[in-house]
């Protein structure tokens, strides 16, 4: 699963700093159910994209199970990885936790401002369909406002 979160807004590499993420290093994250990594495709003074992208480990779900459940070749051989689902809740939560709480220590004047030049465009190709925009718009991150674009 992909989330991207693209703004123009000049300096447009101030997005690292309203997510708190360095546009100069990819990081990872450890999640109960897999890895979040969080890098910049582009990041110019123009134009600036962050993505946030979960790696779900289905073995790793499997063997969360309780003591005394069987695991069969049902629970390898599945699509949880690859449906849009509460993983990508959690992640958002648990890495851009301090963005959505609207923390910034290093530059809280950007973390409080709402001003309506951000513009940002979120993308989340594996929430397309009926409803994804509200779903971007409810995960709204605190200082960014904006258009919300799920395809």
């Amino acid at each position: 699963m992909l989330l991207t979160v693209t703004t123009t807004h000049r300096p447009a590499t101030d997005l690292g700093y309203l997510l708190v993420k360095n546009p100069a290093h990819t990081q990872s994250f450890p999640l109960s159910f897999g890895k979040a990594h969080v890098f910049y495709p582009e990041a110019t003074e123009e134009r600036c994209t962050a993505a946030l992208l979960l790696d779900i480990d289905p073995v790793e779900l499997v063997r969360g199970r309780g003591p005394g459940e069987q695991g069969t070749l049902e629970h390898y051989v599945n699509d949880r990885p690859y449906v849009a689902s509460s993983f990508l809740s959690v992640a958002i939560a648990q890495v851009l936790g301090s963005a959505m709480a609207g923390r910034n220590k290093d530059r809280p004047e950007l973390a409080g401002r709402r001003s309506r030049s951000w513009r940002p465009s979120m993308r989340c190709p594996a929430a397309a369909g009926k409803g994804a925009p509200q779903a971007v718009r409810a995960a709204g991150i605190h200082g960014v406002d904006g258009a919300h674009d799920a395809r």
